[in-house]
């Protein structure tokens, strides 16, 4: 059984995680968990973003763990001035996806050492 998507509000921001794709945002969401989320950026439909939370869906259902996921809002008024550019506030105009921290996870991209997207 698939579960219902919950709702969260973000209260506040921890950082920016820099990356070559979408630089998500850790935050601390209304149920005090921690999230990364990434905000459609303006795009409308926001395939990549949808993309995420149907990946999630199908992942449980063929039993593979995944982290818990949120569909998240974030006030503009939260973002710092020192955030990249993908992080402009009239990208949190909608709701974000976000993915739940997992205590002591591993960036599998540490062990890799790739200098383009093509040898990703």
């Amino acid at each position: 059984m698939i579960e219902i998507l919950p709702y969260r509000k973000a209260i506040t921001i921890r950082r920016e995680i820099y990356t070559d794709g979408h630089s998500p945002l850790e935050v601390v969401a209304d149920d005090y968990k921690t999230y990364f989320i990434k905000s459609a950026q303006n795009q409308n439909p926001c395939y990549y973003l949808i993309n995420e939370f149907l990946c999630h869906y199908l992942l449980k259902c063929w039993h593979i763990p995944t982290p818990n996921i949120a569909a998240i809002t974030l006030d503009p008024k939260l973002l710092a001035d020192n955030f990249s550019d993908r992080h402009k506030k009239h990208y949190y105009d909608t709701i974000c996806f976000g993915s739940q921290s997992i205590k002591d996870a591993v960036d599998l991209n540490n062990f890799f050492n790739e200098n383009k997207k093509p040898d990703f």
